[in-house]
């Protein structure tokens, strides 16, 4: 059985670590639950951290001559199972950015508090 544990929650979504033993502490190599709206996708770490450089360049925009950044803006990703593209609006971009980054800081706190022994 399988036990999703919450990680961090924002206006856009939420993430959740998906853990084969409910009492096991800090972050090893759990696969993370992204849930958008009324998608969900399982990613690692690894995969997750990957987002920044891609959100990064949609808040940055298009930069050809013909749409002159009107085009919606898009988030394209591979993972090692599908290819997914999100489009939003820069709001939803911004909050994209933090539920990843915000998710990947706790990951990381979890996992120095867990070296450390610390509850």
């Amino acid at each position: 059985m399988l036990f999703l544990d919450p990680v961090y929650r924002n206006a856009i979504g939420a993430t959740y670590l998906i853990k084969d033993n409910p009492n096991k502490t800090g972050y090893s190599s759990e696969k993370i639950q992204l849930f958008l709206g009324e998608v969900s996708i399982i990613l690692t770490y690894e995969e997750v951290a990957n987002l920044i450089p891609t959100i990064d360049s949609a808040k940055k925009g298009c930069a050809c001559k013909n749409c002159k950044c009107e085009i919606p803006k898009q988030i394209k990703a591979n993972t090692n199972y599908v290819k997914f593209i999100f489009k939003s609006s820069e709001k939803n971009i911004l909050d994209l950015e933090d539920l990843v980054k915000g998710t990947l800081f706790e990951l990381e706190m979890a996992s120095v508090l867990s070296f450390n022994n610390i509850d």
